[in-house]
């Protein structure tokens, strides 16, 4: 009966709720491409006229070192089969790109600080593995017949597996994108599907709430709540996928929170933590290499305190909040991890060439120096 009455409820509340859900496949696609010493690796995702992602920038500085720039970034659509973007925290767009009429190859011009040329780039997808894009965006009144009712807000992107994935690689995706069907959908409900139950988990936890405290029910001082999930590919190569998951949510209170994560998966399904990436032996060298780069990045001499820049702590160790790019590793603290609210969320990226002697040996060595070095920008 309580099942029958909740789905009752959810029948009459889509009726008074906004909805949008779309999906397209191959929105996160990888192009790549080289010309005169620069290679280019772009993941590109597309949701109706808005376009976003990362681009690597591969430059030859000599015959033996390459060194590698990541921009993120946003960007519209001006017709069809051009657009233009910009760096994220930047004002204006620095580069601007044409798809070829099979969509196959983009033309691709850069005038920012670490690109400034033309290079054409082609859609690459051998060996890398296939992803859709879902959005969802929804917005709950509490009392749908009252204008100014509380209102729940949900706006969620959902990077999945295309069809016929590996089940356990399928699973890992869907649960770190938070759209796992619980009490909610059947095991083998559709994406789309699993995207709605997301939403009326969201909308039944917020009316629950509601319900559950009687005072602010009468007095009708329940706070709105928000949920913004953003999720970006930063690498689909070599059989392994990094993705990240950028939430902001807020219940009430004086300030919402965000949170950043990382998801590194393998085309078996297997999720790659800190110990399966790192040798055990160093994660010393790895606490020194994280000290030293606050240090540079926050102007504080080998003797003084981190606590002098703000640190909570004097030794930051590394953590299982770590993403894998083509320049190199990051460690990601999240607010309040090691430092207070104003200073954000910190990202300590190490280069290729000082962890690649700290990577497990084995399968997954191999892979990550490809990653760290692709042949096809390497190879002369």
């Amino acid at each position: 009966m309580c099942h029958l009455k909740r789905l009752l409820y959810f029948v009459l509340l889509f009726v008074a709720v906004s909805f949008r859900l779309q999906s397209q496949d191959f929105l996160a696609q990888r192009f790549e491409g080289k010309s005169d010493g620069l290679g280019l690796i772009l993941y590109m995702e597309q949701y109706n006229t808005s376009v976003s992602g990362n681009l690597f920038v591969f430059h030859h500085a000599d015959s033996t070192k390459i060194t590698v720039s990541r921009m993120e970034l946003i960007g519209t659509m001006a017709d069809e089969t051009t657009f233009v973007m910009k760096q994220a925290g930047f004002p204006e767009p620095c580069i601007s790109g044409s798809f070829s009429k099979s969509g196959n190859s983009i033309a691709l011009t850069g005038s920012c600080a670490t690109f400034q040329a033309e290079v054409q780039v082609h859609k690459s997808v051998t060996g890398k593995m296939m992803l859709d894009l879902y959005r969802i965006s929804e917005t709950t009144p509490l009392w749908p017949d009252d204008p100014f009712s509380p209102k729940a807000s949900l706006e969620m992107d959902a990077i999945l597996p295309h069809v016929n994935s590996n089940a356990r690689y399928t699973d890992a995706l869907i649960r770190f994108a938070s759209v796992q069907p619980g009490n909610y959908a059947p095991a083998t409900a559709a994406y789309d599907s699993l995207m709605k139950f997301a939403s009326m988990r969201f909308s039944d936890q917020y009316r629950r709430l509601a319900e559950g405290d009687p005072v602010q029910n009468q007095t009708r001082r329940i706070p709105d709540w928000e949920r913004i999930q953003q999720m970006q590919l930063v690498l689909n190569d070599q059989g392994l996928v990094c993705i990240e998951k950028t939430v902001y949510a807020y219940s009430g209170g004086a300030n919402g929170m965000t949170n950043s994560s990382y998801l590194i998966v393998n085309d078996s399904g297997n999720i790659l933590t800190y110990r399966d990436i790192f040798r055990e032996e160093c994660y010393d060298e790895l606490s020194s290499l994280i000290d030293q780069k606050l240090r540079d990045a926050y102007s504080l001499d080998a003797q003084s305190p981190l606590s002098q820049a703000g640190f909570f702590n004097e030794i930051i160790q590394p953590n299982d909040n770590l993403y894998l790019s083509h320049d190199g590793l990051a460690f990601v603290y999240n607010v309040y991890e090691i430092a207070p609210r104003s200073m954000g969320t910190i990202r300590v990226r190490l280069l290729p060439e000082e962890v690649e002697q700290c990577i497990e040996p084995g399968i997954l060595n191999e892979q990550i120096r490809r990653i760290f070095h692709p042949a096809f920008i390497v190879e002369p």
